[in-house]
């Protein structure tokens, strides 16, 4: 074959090669001393992280019930998970939204006092409608949007609560967003928009779904958590999904639309109470909305409106009020408004119960937000009506 002939078979230079392999031989070498050094180490100690004693006395536990605060008095209680379901277009969204500015705003709830701190607002859709029932909110109640803002927080999108990566991601953005205080209150509307892989209709998913927010914020903040939902096909058989998600609440609250007999458009809603694992349910109660003309900044656009929901007073507990407030007997307002004495005794205690009257009782009441003496003269009378 002369030299000017082709041939496939390729060049190797041995010096290449040479330290081509001698490369590997070291590398394999380093390798096998590293493996010999780990082995002759000692082992290391795994320390376990210190655990919290799984048992707690009875002190601990009076501390606990002792220290817990209502966010809003009667429905919300800080440490604890509460349900608000209703059928499709019940202002369920109208209730949670009015207990959050409240309590960002230390504003009292209907005449029901609450406790002002940071609120996070888990919305699942609908900002721009939000922004109006917020802008509603503060016409009716007089309180300017940059107060509102300070302390109550929306997320951009919503949680998947079943994922447990998602949930962790979430608590470490809670804890570096710099708002300078945890949350007090932590809404969640709406379940089905918030609950991530898996079936709401399961009891075991809806047991998950409820263990995730205690776990990853209930339990780290000693926060009140709103779970905004839906009712199943009739209103009377409660929420709609896994019977969990009742019975493992502390608080069920129903919402549900009156029809009032003077028109024919629904008007009121009524806020019932299905469940409450410590204490006594609250009285039903009746809203009725109102609409509120808002200007969005734009003066090219015509203003918008929202609605708010306000207390509904029957024209007897408006009058009730009143003779109450001018020290009049239940006797003699009875008498005047041509009614049984029982029927005044009955609107007496819902206005009470709505912190509208004072207690008639002799020693300081200990409901919230409600204290007053009964007159020596008259056991019926109460002496100075506390009235918000």
């Amino acid at each position: 074959m002369s030299a000017d002939t082709p041939t496939d078979t390729p060049e190797y230079d041995s010096a290449k090669i040479h330290d081509k392999v001698y490369s590997i031989e070291e590398t394999e070498a380093h390798r096998h001393q590293m493996d010999q050094r780990l082995r002759r180490q000692p082992p290391v100690a795994v320390v376990p992280a210190p655990r919290q004693s799984p048992f707690i006395e009875l002190d601990e536990m009076q501390q606990l019930a002792s220290s817990s605060t209502p966010i809003v008095a009667r429905y919300l209680e800080a440490d604890a998970t509460t349900l608000l379901y209703g059928a499709k277009d019940v202002f369920k969204s109208f209730v949670a939204l009015d207990w959050a500015c409240c309590v960002a705003t230390g504003t009292p709830w209907q005449g029901f006092p609450v406790t002002q701190g940071l609120v996070i607002y888990v919305a699942g859709e609908g900002k721009q409608g939000l922004w109006k029932r917020v802008k509603a909110w503060s016409v009716v109640n007089n309180v300017p949007m940059d107060e509102i803002q300070k302390n109550l927080k929306f997320t951009r999108y919503p949680m998947q609560v079943l994922n447990d990566l998602e949930m962790m991601q979430w608590s470490v953005d809670f804890d570096v967003a710099g708002w300078g205080a945890e949350p007090a209150l932590v809404v969640i509307d709406t379940l089905a928009t918030n609950f991530g892989k898996g079936d709401e209709n399961s009891p075991t998913d809806c047991s998950r779904f409820l263990a995730s927010l205690n776990r990853h914020l209930r339990s780290k903040y000693q926060c009140a958590v709103l779970v905004v939902h839906h009712a199943g096909k009739k209103i009377d058989l409660g929420a709609r999904g896994g019977s969990s998600l009742t019975s493992d609440s502390d608080t069920v609250l129903k919402l549900k639309r009156e029809k009032t007999p003077d028109h024919e458009d629904w008007e009121r809603v009524t806020l019932y109470c299905d469940h409450i694992k410590d204490g006594e349910k609250p009285s039903p109660f009746t809203m009725q909305r109102r609409i509120v003309e808002i200007d969005i900044g734009d003066a090219d656009r015509p203003a918008a409106t929202s609605l708010v929901l306000k207390r509904f007073m029957t024209e007897h507990e408006i009058m009730v009020r009143s003779l109450t407030n001018d020290g009049r007997s239940q006797r003699q307002i009875a008498a005047e408004m041509g009614v049984g004495r029982n029927q005044v005794a009955r609107l007496q205690k819902r206005l009470r119960d709505w912190n509208l009257i004072g207690s008639p009782s002799v020693s300081t009441s200990t409901k919230i937000g409600t204290s007053a003496s009964v007159s020596s003269e008259n056991p019926e009378t109460p002496a100075t009506p506390h009235v918000h």
